[in-house]
């Protein structure tokens, strides 16, 4: 009967983390210290490259003298951030929450075939 207690728990757990897990974009672009924090993680530890998947709930921090852009995988829109820059990611189905702690971005977003852009 435990066991069966903790393959529920396990299950739900895993199951949880799928549903959050979901990979909503890449980082397109970056130079210099660029670090990702992960769902669930209290600190930046993750080295950013060029092409890593950012999932739903992740963070960015960009450091002094550098720079980080994201593509958002549904629509193809684009943020880039630039030095001393924090932000988080967040998708819901109807609506896209792009959380910016502190630092400053821009924005580029595509939109019935128009293309806005937020410098």
């Amino acid at each position: 009967m435990k066991s069966i207690v903790l393959s529920f728990i396990f299950f739900i757990l895993i199951s949880n983390h799928l549903i959050w897990a979901e990979t909503i974009a890449v980082l397109s672009g970056s130079y210099g210290d660029v670090l990702i924090k992960r769902m669930g993680s209290n600190t930046y530890t993750e080295k950013a490259s060029l092409g890593i998947s950012l999932n739903n709930g992740d963070a960015i921090k960009v450091g002094p003298l550098s720079y980080a852009s994201i593509m958002y995988m549904s629509d193809k829109s684009v943020v880039k951030l630039i030095e001393n820059s924090q932000l988080q990611l967040m998708d819901t189905p109807n609506t896209r929450t792009v959380e910016l702690d502190f630092g400053s971005g821009g924005s580029r977003t595509r939109s019935g075939g128009r293309c806005l852009t937020n410098p």
